[in-house]
């Protein structure tokens, strides 16, 4: 089972990721996020999608989010076979059995081996359906990241990465989170992130308020 991690190619976080994943002997590979230029020009051109969806266009940090995860898909399409993905910013609690994780990756489609605020009491995975994907660590199949791309280039880059997967209507899956914990996002003071940086203004258009309305009510969002 490949290991991609995903990185702008900060090498205080790529040494960090090295050091964890090494210490557990563990096989992975880089994946890196595009230019700021060219992440910057092709948000450009999702621009009405987004307003179509949210008041404000995405900022060229949460762009970078969605084309780092959709690299890491294709490549698990290419690959065949089911994939763990890491972000850089992932702090690794406990070893990583490839095994147990690969059999509940094939038998769930997508499921997130991370932290997340919304927890179920059930020892089951569960869907989430609430707030954001945490995207820190999860397993997905070649048919997920299929669809997921698929999925994209119709109603994708329209709103932040980790709140599409959980809009079934809009990502077209149900995605899970595992009570199988291997890790977790580092703490905020920890990291320095890009993603809510520079976020563009609100729109205050009528055009694009009714779009929105219109898009609430069809995607239940």
């Amino acid at each position: 089972m490949k290991i991609y991690i995903l990185t702008t190619g900060n090498k205080d976080r790529m040494s960090m990721m090295e050091r964890q994943l090494n210490s557990l002997n563990l096989k992975f590979e880089f994946i890196y996020s595009e230019s700021i230029d060219n992440l910057k020009i092709e948000n450009l051109t999702y621009g009405d999608r987004q307003l179509s969806f949210k008041s404000r266009k995405l900022s060229t940090g949460q762009f970078g989010a969605w084309k780092a995860h959709t690299s890491a898909w294709s490549r698990v399409v290419d690959d065949l076979e089911p994939a763990i993905i890491i972000e850089d910013n992932a702090l690794i609690h406990q070893g990583i059995m490839l095994d147990a994780i690969r059999c509940e990756t094939i038998k769930l489609g997508m499921v997130s081996f991370s932290e997340t605020g919304w927890r179920e009491s059930s020892t089951e995975s569960f869907i989430k359906t609430h707030g954001f994907f945490p995207l820190y660590i999860y397993g997905i199949t070649p048919y997920f990241a299929d669809m997921l791309l698929s999925r994209a280039s119709k109603t994708g880059y329209s709103m932040q990465i980790d709140t599409w997967i959980t809009k079934r209507l809009l990502s077209g899956i149900s995605p899970f989170c595992s009570n199988t914990v291997i890790g977790s996002r580092m703490p905020r003071k920890s990291i320095v992130t890009i993603a809510q940086k520079d976020l563009p203004k609100k729109t205050k258009s009528i055009k694009y308020k009714i779009i929105r309305m219109l898009n609430k009510r069809k995607y239940k969002l």
